[in-house]
């Protein structure tokens, strides 16, 4: 009796002894996992990705039953380059049973990235639809939506996402995605512009209010287009006053306007149109040069002296402003040192172009949306010529 009696109480301890051995490995993993896991996050949002990977790999030896690390191991690896790798194991998460349906979408979504990095838009489109029935509010799907019918070249249905995507985000986004589409259609306009599409161009900026800071860049498109209809006074009109209005994009409203205003050949017409606008404090030197040239046009070259000469002490009146004129001038002198010099330092502002500044991409007028980098609003004034990088 007594021995069978030590015996169950033998048992017994061992069985505990078993139990808090197997919670105490349990647990000791599980800390080295969340440990591990904690860390790769913090040196992802650090910018150490090499290291966030080697962490996530860590995790994943510590609890390979785990999902996270390898939703998050495989984010990394398609942020670091390796969309493929990325792909292949979003896969194998997919079917993993036991997955929640909240976690299903993360790693559904997660995957539909790897695919437009890869550019494997169909398949893409075709996850993104599932997904989309789920009636999403994430600012990623609407982004990703996007940038996949924008690669399939959909553009209507790229605009059409963007639309969408202000209804159904949080507040806090929706101020972002309405930038956006207005960004899409402007880029959309000044390719219809570079196809003689000026019809279409006006239609797709036509949705841009007076109240929107992109305002100004629907006049630019506007003044394009009336451009291509060679309606020189309509496009002049339009460009003074973006001009007036808009001192700071300069470089996109007086390039119309010059081409304008030379292309008629109607200068006598123009001109109270820069007289007049030329009598505002805002009215940028490039503007008042314009109307010397005019002036110089119709053969009042001393008016056109004295208007710029009347400036003299104004800073804004530099050598690099005034070149235009300076070039008229210069043309009508005979061969001498001075002219040599002057021709042989003068940059055209053709020669001047636009450049991503995300991904490097060049453009040879302004664009509102890189389709290469996927970025909005990157693509500013360059000194390369195109070519050249």
């Amino acid at each position: 009796m007594t021995m069978q009696f030590w015996l169950l109480v033998f048992s017994v301890c061992a069985l505990i002894a078993a139990i808090f051995w197997y919670f105490a490995i349990h647990r000791q993993r599980t800390t080295v996992q969340e440990d591990s896991y904690t860390r790769g996050l913090e040196q992802w949002l650090n910018g150490d990705i090499s290291e966030a990977i080697l962490s996530m790999r860590e995790a994943i030896d510590s609890d390979p039953s785990s999902i996270d690390p390898y939703l998050q191991l495989a984010n990394l690896l398609r942020e670091s380059g390796d969309a493929r790798r990325a792909a292949v194991l979003h896969r194998g998460l997919t079917v993993r049973p036991g997955v929640n349906s909240q976690k299903q979408f993360s790693i559904s979504l997660a995957l539909a990235q790897d695919l437009l990095e890869l550019g494997k838009w169909q398949e893409a489109k075709d996850l993104l639809g599932t997904l989309q029935r789920h009636n999403p509010t994430t600012p990623i799907f609407w982004k990703n939506r996007f940038r996949q019918w924008a690669g399939m070249e959909e553009h209507d249905e790229a605009a059409k996402t963007l639309k969408s995507a202000i209804k159904k985000v949080p507040a806090s986004h929706r101020e972002i995605f309405s930038n956006w589409f207005e960004l899409y259609q402007l880029d959309r306009a000044q390719i219809a512009n570079s196809e003689d599409q000026s019809s279409l161009a006006r239609k797709l900026v036509k949705s841009i209010e007076k109240d929107s800071s992109n305002y100004p860049y629907r006049l630019v498109l506007e003044s394009q287009a009336a451009l291509v209809e060679q309606d020189f006074e309509t496009c002049a009109a339009i460009s003074t006053e973006g001009l007036l209005n808009n001192p700071d994009h300069v470089d996109l409203f007086f390039p119309l306007l010059e081409k304008a205003l030379l292309s008629s050949g109607r200068y006598e017409r123009t001109i109270p149109i820069l007289e007049s606008a030329c009598q505002h404090d805002s009215a940028p030197a490039s503007l008042i040069v314009a109307l010397a040239i005019l002036y110089d046009k119709v053969g009042d070259r001393e008016r056109a002296v004295r208007l710029l000469s009347n400036k003299s002490g104004d800073p804004q009146f530099t050598p690099v402003a005034v070149a235009p004129f300076l070039k008229l001038l210069v043309n009508d002198l005979p061969p001498s040192d001075f002219t040599c010099v002057w021709e042989s330092i003068y940059l055209s502002p053709d020669n001047l172009n636009w450049q991503c500044t995300e991904c490097g991409k060049s453009y040879s007028s302004k664009r509102w949306y890189c389709s290469t980098c996927n970025n909005f609003d990157t693509v500013e004034k360059s000194t390369v010529v195109e070519g050249q990088h």
